[in-house]
């Protein structure tokens, strides 16, 4: 009986017990993902006194706008900021939820909850004296020079922390809900759709910030704006070059039973078109089928194993593509 109740509850939670094994092993790489992208921001990034974009960084202007602090507890202002982040995160959840899909939600719910433990782990701990890297013997800042470098640096690990959510079928939470449906819905890269975001949040902070402080707008164009735009630009072209889901590729497959190739999609649960034209083969006349479809590599990666399995005699080749038009959908999130 408490077998059944176990299957059952894991049934309505992951739809089948199969995928049970393929969601944890996506969960440890969102946890990887979530380290990689907590070292990134606390080594490389805070201590340049980079402005922050995206939820993080709305969050942070509205910290600050209301001059919000509990009992001049780090420790406290931490768990508040966070839950001023949960809150702002809500709406976008229940937008994941609704378009995008119950698997992505709960990995990027999952995703939050670590970034949380990391955040009071390093605040009750009290780390921050661990990585402060920034400081001198003396107290001094480091240059202007070193803080580009450093969010640079910051913005390599980061781009590929969030490649390993993205590639998990989850996300880094927050913006990342629109940017995904957007991926999915309307072919927009998701390195691209961050930076505009991103950009956007940190312009209107400068502004708030500026109001805020009764200072000239230009006083905030500084080294700490060039580093926030140095560290925004890595990660998204990380993102844009490294994500296979945004990689489109042309496929040739040149097969003598087409049926062969029909199972090999069915199984695969490849549910593109494809255009099909007969042919003959110069050199023996054999008669042949040209299978032409277009998919992104991370289809393929999957589709490949199958048409080997199925028709081990199938020819095949790929070629890149620069740029498609037209009604071309991404795979959804949630397969």
């Amino acid at each position: 009986m408490k077998n059944s109740y176990k299957k059952l509850v894991l049934k309505y939670v992951f739809f089948s017990n199969k995928e049970v094994y393929r969601f944890f092993s996506r969960l440890k790489w969102i946890l990887f993902s979530a380290t990689l992208n907590f070292l990134a921001l606390q080594l490389f990034v805070v201590k340049t006194k980079a402005i922050s974009g995206g939820i993080t960084g709305i969050a942070l202007f509205l910290f600050n706008l209301f001059s919000i602090h509990l009992q001049d507890s780090a420790r406290n202002d931490t768990i508040f900021l966070f839950l001023i982040q949960l809150l702002l995160n809500l709406p976008f959840i229940i937008f994941g939820y609704l378009k995008i899909g119950k698997k992505f939600t709960i990995l990027t719910l999952f995703y939050l909850g670590f970034e949380l433990i990391f955040s009071l782990g390093y605040s009750y701990f009290n780390l921050e004296q661990y990585f402060d890297f920034f400081k001198g013997n003396k107290g001094v800042d480091i240059s202007d020079a070193s803080k580009i470098i450093s969010c640079f640096i910051g913005g390599i690990f980061y781009g590929f922390g969030c490649v390993c959510a993205y590639n998990a079928l989850g996300s880094t939470g927050g913006t990342d809900f629109i940017t995904v449906y957007y991926n999915y819905k309307y072919n927009k890269n998701i390195g691209k759709v961050n930076a505009l975001i991103n950009s956007f949040v940190v312009v209107i902070g400068i502004f708030i910030l500026s109001k805020q402080k009764n200072a000239s707008v230009s006083h905030f164009f500084g080294v700490e704006l060039l580093a926030t735009f140095t560290f925004c630009l890595t990660y998204s072209f990380l993102i844009d070059n490294f994500f296979p889901r945004q990689k489109n590729v042309s496929v040739f497959i040149i097969t003598s039973d087409e049926l062969k190739i029909k199972e090999a999609f069915k199984e695969g649960k490849f549910q593109r078109s494809y255009t099909r034209i007969d042919s003959i083969g110069a050199f023996k006349g054999t008669k042949n089928v040209v299978l032409l479809t277009t998919m992104t590599i991370f289809e393929y990666h999957k589709i490949i194993e199958k048409i080997k399995k199925h028709d081990p005699n199938a020819f095949v080749f790929v070629s890149k593509i620069w740029r498609i038009s037209g009604n071309f959908r991404r795979i959804s999130w949630n397969d």
